[in-house]
């Protein structure tokens, strides 16, 4: 306890005062090293499955965590930033997953990173735990394509138990792709069955269109990217 009185001159009252600017934090854990503290290697790039039996990974749709089949989406990947101490998205370099509402709320969303205890996380026994004990739970222990990912009570079961991939070498990357039936890095056209010779056409940059056929224009070309 730290307590008023007269001044003795003695090394209990007297402190040296650093100033938060000019004070730099040293980390202990370079890139690809494991931060024991969190059970998560720094600066690698990894995947979150589900332990259930659907093989799901945590996407990011909208703003919100979700299961996803597993694609090699940057969306999917994440990336555990020392400095920061937080689990952040490849995709959005500037966000991390957090509790919504300043950890009022139970919703797993991106925020942008601010170091605050509701995005901090760490990886212990499979479960990925926040600073205050709520663990990532797949909401209504439901393996479905677009299952909603929440922070809940921790129970051990399935629906709350996570690994940690650190490369692709799991993704599809050549050859025929039985989930989305295209053959991955081919270049190909989209032909309208009820229009003869129009083809789908990027239009402004993002939205897409009917347009005549060009076989040599670019924005007419599409590809199933591994």
């Amino acid at each position: 306890m730290i307590i008023q009185n007269k001044p003795r001159n003695s090394n209990l009252q007297r402190f040296t005062i650093r100033y938060v600017d000019s004070t730099k934090v040293v980390r202990k854990y370079s890139k690809g090293e494991l931060n024991k503290e969190f059970g998560i290697k720094t600066g690698v790039p990894f995947s979150i499955y589900t332990k259930m039996s659907c093989n799901r990974v945590i996407d990011i749709v909208g703003n919100t965590l979700v299961l996803k089949r597993k694609n090699g989406f940057k969306s999917q990947k994440w990336i555990f930033n020392d400095d920061d101490r937080t689990i952040q998205s490849v995709e959005f370099q500037d966000q991390s997953m957090g509790l919504h509402a300043t950890g009022k709320n139970r919703a797993i969303e991106m925020q942008k990173t601010s170091n605050k205890w509701f995005q901090s996380f760490k990886f212990i026994n499979g479960n990925i735990v926040n600073a205050r004990g709520l663990v990532l739970n797949v909401e209504g222990n439901k393996c479905t394509e677009g299952s909603n990912v929440i922070a809940w009570k921790k129970h051990n079961g399935k629906n709350q138990r996570w690994v940690l991939k650190y490369n692709d070498s799991d993704v599809q990357r050549k050859g025929n792709d039985s989930y989305f039936g295209l053959t991955i890095d081919r270049p190909f056209y989209a032909f309208c069955k009820g229009l003869n010779n129009k083809v789908i056409e990027v239009v402004g940059g993002r939205n897409l269109a009917l347009r005549d056929f060009s076989r040599n224009k670019d924005l007419q070309q599409f590809y199933l990217d591994a």
